[in-house]
């Protein structure tokens, strides 16, 4: 989202069922761009796709086998990244290097408690299955 693009108007974090990361993606995101944010389900891997809504078009980030992901931008051709999912140690590892608390996720999870992100959220991805 640091390359020029359209006025963002909403969008979809798309992810397993049972995955509080992307509820907590979605409150963020909806904070951040001051637009909803809705969730919908797959079969995974994790999160397997991030979806924008452009004045200029849709901008997706989809990640079907959890290792490489693809970056769709309207009048751009499609870009290959690599977007590993790391394994529950790799991240406790992580998270044990910085024992000081994390703001931003204290402060996304309170707007989540506070909004119920993982129910339908109007915007123009409302409605979808």
């Amino acid at each position: 989202m640091d390359q020029p693009h359209g006025a963002i108007s909403g969008g979809l974090v798309t992810a397993e069922k049972d995955n509080p990361t992307a509820d907590l993606i979605a409150a963020w995101l909806a904070d951040c761009f001051g637009v909803p944010f809705g969730r919908d389900n797959s079969g995974g891997p994790g999160i397997t796709e991030v979806r924008f809504a452009t004045g200029d078009g849709d901008i997706f980030l989809t990640r079907p086998d959890g290792r490489t992901a693809t970056l769709t931008k309207p009048g751009q051709p499609d870009r290959r990244v690599a977007l590993h999912r790391r394994d529950t140690s790799e991240l406790l590892i992580e998270e044990l290097r910085r024992l000081n608390p994390d703001e931003v996720y204290g402060e996304t999870l309170a707007r989540l408690a506070a909004s119920s992100v993982g129910g339908p959220v109007p915007g123009p991805y409302s409605g979808q299955a």
